[in-house]
């Protein structure tokens, strides 16, 4: 038989006191699996909170890897033009009209990427809330955080290598495989 009592105050009370007054009635009953209204919600949030841990903690490692990736791409493209680095900065033009020829090369497949990357999400995250209950936190810091983090690794992949080879002498630059 299953009971369920509505109590006002502190869950143990609570349970000593429905203990109590079931062995008035009956004192051969035996009374198991107490638990309060909040614990019968928890547990299946418990499923939930450990798959979405799960993914968060895969999420990290993926943006950890795309990080790399983006590094790995950006220091190679421009290690592969360190002889053209080379023959601008000995023909008498700026470091930073040269990052900045860098920095706008990657900025606009910045906002290639981010565009494409953000419709597919916007779709998939409109297919997942049929499914699945997304925090307004979890949406908020999926479609703002992940493209600022996107940016920031981008910017900064491709402003170290630059800069990197812009510290080479022209002589340096030219001679360079």
């Amino acid at each position: 038989m299953n009971i369920a009592i509505h109590y006002n105050g502190n869950f143990a009370s609570a349970r000593q006191s429905l203990m109590d007054a079931i062995n008035r009635v009956d004192p051969d009953t035996g009374i198991s699996h107490i638990q309060s209204y909040d614990d019968l919600i928890k547990q299946p949030m418990l499923l939930m909170l450990s798959v979405s841990q799960i993914f968060l903690f895969c999420g990290v490692i993926a943006a950890f890897l795309a990080a790399s990736g983006i590094y790995a791409m950006a220091a190679n493209s421009i290690t592969q033009r360190t002889q053209e680095i080379g023959i601008r900065r000995a023909l008498g033009s700026p470091d930073g009209d040269i990052i900045k020829m860098f920095m706008n090369q990657a900025g606009i497949q910045l906002a290639i990427g981010l565009a494409i990357g953000i419709v597919i999400s916007l779709l998939l995250a409109n297919m997942m809330t049929n499914t699945l209950v997304i925090s307004e936190l979890s949406y908020m810091l999926g479609m703002f955080g992940v493209p600022v983090l996107i940016i920031f690794m981008v910017l900064i992949a491709t402003f170290i290598p630059a800069k990197k080879v812009i510290k080479m002498e022209p002589s340096d630059a030219l001679h360079h495989d």
